[in-house]
């Protein structure tokens, strides 16, 4: 497909944050983002971030850029 990069919705991520499901939807996140660059693609995330809920997500997986 000619594609570089592939950017992972998060609003599940940012709707879980501070509740029980958090890790499992991190977990979610890193697995993609593990596959992603295995397959030489940039990640992305983006969707419903905000300064209170990206530091955890950063913390586990560091993508390319953020959108938030």
């Amino acid at each position: 497909m000619g594609v570089d990069a592939v950017e992972f919705h998060t609003k599940w991520y940012a709707k879980s944050f501070g509740h029980e499901n958090e890790q499992e939807e991190i977990n979610k996140l890193k697995k993609a983002s593990k596959r992603a660059k295995e397959l030489n693609l940039k990640v992305h995330l983006g969707h419903d971030l905000n300064l209170k809920n990206l530091p955890k997500l950063l913390d586990q997986i560091q993508p390319d850029e953020v959108s938030i």
